[in-house]
């Protein structure tokens, strides 16, 4: 008889991996990415888009595409264009970004808090970043905002010279924005 120890040794064991369950068809999670890749209803996008955002190859990116416009589950519209025929439900959280100016007054603070738990009870992601009164601070903030695709910013700053830079961002991103206190020129609505 071989010891624990021995029989780790001699033989090997193989168990599933388990980011690769067993019975999974990889040949369909391709396909889901590739239909996971169109981001809104109605989208179109060429294969060089749907080879980018999956990150398969070109040859299997389109032998996907073109089962799934033979299967009917993408409109070929032109040569290497493809549209679902379904209406794209979004995977990913809703993703709000709040600019803060870094006062930790009551009001200030009940914002803050009340986003928080709107957030929480929304299901949504909720980006806090503080400005700590700084105009160029709250450029970067901005930035950063834009870079992290929030779906909708809410800005509460207090710097009307870095107002016009912010709201640029977000417009240029086509990101909607809430200005609180400060105008912000192009913004969706300030308090």
């Amino acid at each position: 008889m071989t010891s624990p120890e021995e029989a780790n040794e001699s033989e090997t064991i193989r168990l599933p991996r388990i980011d690769e369950p067993r019975y999974l068809i990889k040949s369909l999670v391709h396909a889901s990415q590739v239909l996971a890749a169109f981001r809104s209803e109605g989208e179109i996008l060429r294969l060089r888009d749907l080879v980018e955002r999956t990150g398969e190859t070109r040859m299997t990116c389109f032998r996907i595409v073109y089962t799934l416009h033979r299967c009917g589950f993408l409109e070929k519209l032109a040569e290497n264009q493809y549209r679902p025929r379904f209406i794209i439900r979004p995977k990913r959280k809703f993703v709000l970004g709040y600019v803060a100016h870094g006062q930790k007054d009551s009001f200030p603070r009940d914002v803050e808090e009340s986003l928080i738990r709107a957030a929480e009870e929304a299901n949504f992601e909720l980006i806090v970043v503080t400005n700590r009164h700084d105009a160029k601070t709250a450029v970067r903030n901005a930035e950063h905002l834009v870079r992290d695709r929030v779906d909708l910013a809410i800005v509460f700053q207090t710097e009307e010279v870095a107002a016009p830079s912010i709201a640029a961002r977000f417009l240029d991103a086509g990101i909607p924005l809430i200005a609180i206190d400060i105008p912000h020129p192009g913004a969706t609505l300030s308090c």
